[in-house]
């Protein structure tokens, strides 16, 4: 799947790429919306997806299940959950500290990026608005979702010889989180589509363990991240995954300027 594309389209100014357990995941939603409403509070809550990714056919050739949790104070975290209902990785946002952290427990390492004050200060802000105003794509429609109204936007992208088709529904009285999202791709004569459907969502402050940063662990680069896993597996790290990961290496170090 073509990631940089579903990263652009989908979160509207800002996506910080980070390699956590879970893999390459993103630190993403509600990060610094345009219409960002000083003085009010963050509307807190949890919300579990299910996302499933077709390559061919008719069956999801991978579904996981994803739990996303936003405190008032405009911290978040993501992880995904395992089928015995364990938390495997997390990724941890908190805008008092200015960083953002991967943590891998099979490795008990962290990956620490730093973000600057401007952006910690709009993480903390109410960042919704009436109309769930995204520039980069267009309104076509409401309905209601969950319970909630939900406005349905979509974006179609012909570059670089894909198609890239992103369909969200956004809810207005949640902040303009998404309570559904598509990606429908063709490339090389290739297709594909991901999704990521809103199965229940939780109104209050959420669990304060899905934020705790565990002691003692080792605080690893994205590319020693690959490294140790790749060798956990003994295999090499494939020539793309490395490629990635040094880049991810780059925009690590340049976070660190960022330190308090």
């Amino acid at each position: 799947m073509p990631v940089k594309a579903w990263c652009s389209m989908t979160f509207k100014n800002v996506c910080l790429l980070v390699i956590g357990a879970t893999g390459v995941s993103t630190i993403s939603y509600q990060i610094a919306r345009a219409q960002a409403q000083q003085g009010k509070p963050r509307i807190a809550f949890t919300r579990v997806e299910v996302e499933k990714t077709w390559t061919a056919g008719e069956s999801p050739t991978t579904v996981r299940t994803v739990v996303k949790a936003l405190r008032s104070d405009g911290a978040h975290a993501e992880s995904v959950l395992g089928n015995d209902g364990q938390h495997y990785g997390r990724n941890v946002t908190l805008p008092n500290e200015r960083r953002t952290i991967a943590i891998d427990d099979t490795l008990r390492a962290t990956t620490s990026w730093y973000i600057s004050e401007q952006t910690a200060a709009s993480l903390r802000r109410y960042s919704g608005d009436a109309n769930c105003n995204n520039p980069l794509m267009s309104k076509i429609g409401e309905d209601t979702v969950l319970g909630y109204r939900a406005y349905k936007y979509v974006n179609t992208d012909h570059s670089g010889g894909e198609t890239l088709t992103a369909t969200h529904w956004f809810a207005p009285d949640l902040e303009c989180v998404a309570l559904y999202e598509s990606l429908d791709w063709e490339s090389n004569g290739k297709t594909g589509k991901t999704t990521h459907e809103v199965t229940t969502l939780t109104l209050g402050n959420p669990d304060q363990n899905l934020f705790v940063i565990p002691s003692g662990y080792t605080e690893m680069s994205p590319s020693q991240v690959a490294n140790a896993r790749a060798a956990s597996r003994g295999r090499a790290l494939p020539p793309g995954v490395l490629e990635h990961s040094l880049l991810q290496d780059r925009r690590y170090w340049e976070s660190q300027k960022n330190k308090p």
